[in-house]
């Protein structure tokens, strides 16, 4: 998704108001109130003051303020913090917690302090509104206030009326937040808010799960929550201010300095930037390719370099360097498709190949194995974007100017910029065909793009449809060739398997019924593809997981006595050659440990001998057993794996 760079701030402040001496119930009842909301605080500062944070994300931990027992002790707490003088290049995040109340014959939301009496909340409880009102109505640009209390919900219709005071610049701004913990009828139970904050965290600390920038967007927010909301154990959270609008929801696109993005490492960059989206990251580099792939044990330790599936990297590589207008790499879920898109667009970048640090890695891919320096224009991933964000981050990586959609991006000022500005009305999908064109024309030749995690995307439908359908479309005005070349990457299951060693193939007998399967037909059609590749191919799988167990069981007893003594030569399984074809490894000078070859019996079956070698891993060997070491420790994050339900069969 294209995006600003999150706003700089000078300070970001966290206020805690956390009220705990309540004297209703047994001393028990009320240690374990007072337990419960010290946890609840201890999540919010795990996320917004995490000393692991860098200085320009984390938050300032919240003052300790006296207790809180009656109204006076809280205006004297909140006229210190002078939240009316925040100034707009702070970030603000408040977290209230404590009873609340709702008088009957009000429509007001009030804090209940331990002095409080309920039949008169005017005079000894706090408004709640009230402080909310203060921090919005200050100069703080960005501002997240959140109220887990009982009924909060009706602060929603109570902010509406007062906040019409506000001046119209802040009303508008999608930048002010403000999260109640139900509606206005809601009693969440302790701990039920923070419960939903820990999922969220959790979530976007899996880098998997796609959300990789410093800061989250409120749009990343939302996803999140309707991700991991289970109603059961979290409270249903509700965004009570502002009040949405179109200009709203384009802000809410950007990330937001309020949203620390957990997950986030700064590294420096490997790749230029049109093709970051889908390469590998210098730390993936670091801990998947070159650690990983390399089978070494740890740092500094010999290595070798498998890089199997050459025959999907084959293909891949004609369509690069020839002439068909689009090519769909797609397979089930883990089979490999991003690492085979991430290879290709990671060694078709010149900003990678120049970096040292991998030259020796560069020079140990086989040559016609290795991708053309240029063959990729521009990368990116469709997850979590729609058709329109997909355009811009395309139309942006290509070279043009992010202010052609400023206006449209943010309700907040747009500054100048040298680029042409385009009408409102042209979308990012019309601007970014015009930009190809003149591109292609330019360059004489079509662009090649990459697109990966299709059905990843908030609308995969429209994405097929919308945007690549047409940039399919559209044409040289030369000689009328594809003004573009697509490779695109989309999961789908696999609809047929092998069912026996003597059947040939036939669909399965549970025919997948799931979007993706739909997908895929209308990413054929809408692009005109009779292209395309499966990752999970059951055969040519087990073929490259065939010679990499051949290589894997063989190269470490080279020399020594008894390497012959149970290996299984009657299936095929014969030492790889240097030029075997379907692997290319570099052994280490210094073999690994020796460990006994298990004994196998011919005519025992494949699987068990594979159980026995690999401390009786599953046939997947995706797991490492109790005596990983040498090469096997690599075999975990290979992009080669034995598709589930299946075992290798004698080449007899």
């Amino acid at each position: 998704m294209t995006r600003d760079p999150v706003t700089g701030t000078y300070a970001r402040r966290l206020l805690v108001i956390a009220v705990t001496e309540y004297d209703d119930g047994t001393p028990a009842q009320q240690q374990e109130f007072s337990t419960g909301v010290s946890a609840q605080v201890t999540v919010v500062e795990g996320w917004w003051a995490d000393p692991g944070l860098d200085d320009g994300r984390r938050f300032s931990p919240p003052p300790r303020p006296k207790q809180l027992h009656n109204l006076r002790d809280l205006r004297e707490f909140l006229l210190d913090e002078e939240l009316a003088e925040v100034d707009d290049d702070e970030a603000l995040v408040v977290y209230i917690t404590g009873h609340g109340l709702a008088p009957a014959n009000s429509p007001q939301h009030f804090l209940r302090l331990p002095d409080s009496y309920e039949d008169r909340p005017l005079s000894t409880a706090f408004p709640t509104a009230e402080l909310i009102a203060t921090v919005l109505d200050s100069r703080a640009t960005h501002v997240r206030v959140m109220v887990d209390s009982c009924f909060s919900g009706r602060l929603e219709t109570e902010l509406k009326a007062n906040l019409k005071a506000l001046r119209e610049g802040r009303r508008s701004l999608g930048s002010l937040v403000v999260l109640a913990a139900g509606n206005d009828e809601s009693r969440p139970r302790l701990g039920q808010f923070t419960n939903l904050l820990r999922a969220a965290h959790e979530h976007c600390s899996d880098q998997a799960n796609g959300y990789a920038g410093s800061h989250l967007s409120w749009q990343d927010w939302k996803g999140i929550v309707g991700a991991v909301f289970d109603a059961n154990t979290m409270a249903d959270v509700h965004e009570i201010w502002p009040t949405p609008s179109a200009a709203v929801q384009r802000a809410h696109q950007q990330p937001s300095p309020c949203l620390p993005n957990p997950s986030y490492t700064a590294v420096e960059p490997v790749l230029g930037a049109s093709l970051s989206q889908v390469g590998w990251t210098r730390t993936e580099l670091d801990t998947y390719w070159i650690s990983r792939a390399a089978g070494q044990p740890g740092a500094g330790a010999p290595g070798w370099y498998f890089t199997g599936r050459t025959e999907l990297v084959k293909r891949v590589l004609a369509f690069l360097v020839g002439t068909e207008n689009v090519l769909i790499v797609t397979g089930e879920a883990g089979s490999g498709k991003s690492a085979l898109l991430a290879r290709m667009v990671t060694l078709s970048d010149a900003r990678f190949r120049a970096d040292p640090h991998y030259g020796p890695l560069i020079a140990d891919i086989p040559e016609e194995l290795d991708v053309p320096v240029g063959s990729v224009d521009a990368a990116l991933l469709a997850r979590n974007s729609d058709p329109d964000e997909l355009a811009q981050t395309l139309y942006e990586a290509l070279g043009g100017s992010p202010s052609v959609f400023g206006t449209a991006r943010t309700a907040r000022p747009r500054t100048a910029s040298s680029g042409p500005a385009k009408p409102l009305d042209e979308g990012p999908v019309v601007a970014l065909c015009k930009l190809v064109e003149e591109l292609a024309l330019l360059r004489g030749r079509p662009l090649t793009l990459v697109v990966d995690g299709i059905d990843e995307a908030r609308n995969p439908t429209r994405v097929i449809t919308d945007l690549l359908r047409p940039l399919t479309q559209l044409r040289m005005e030369t000689d009328g060739r594809p003004a573009v070349r697509l490779l695109l990457g989309v999961r789908s299951p696999r609809k047929y398997t092998t069912v026996a060693e003597s059947e040939a193939r036939r669909p399965s007998t549970s025919t997948p019924t799931a979007p993706s399967t739909d997908l895929l037909g209308l990413l054929i059609r809408a692009t005109h593809s009779g292209n395309l590749i499966r990752t999970d191919d059951v055969e040519a799988t087990m073929g490259d997981i065939a010679a990499y167990v051949r290589a894997l069981l063989q190269a470490p007893y080279e020399g020594q006595g008894g390497a012959e003594e149970g290996r299984p030569s009657s299936w095929g399984w014969t030492p790889p050659s240097p030029s075997s074809g379907t692997s290319t490894a570099r052994w280490p000078q210094q073999s690994p440990k020796r460990c006994p070859l298990p004994s196998w019996t011919p005519g025992s079956p494949p699987s068990d001998f594979a159980r026995c070698v690999f401390c009786r891993a599953p046939t997947t060997l995706r797991g490492a057993g109790p005596c990983a070491r040498g090469p096997r420790r690599s075999f975990a994050r290979t992009s080669v794996r034995w598709p589930a339900g299946t075992t290798p069969r004698p080449n007899t």
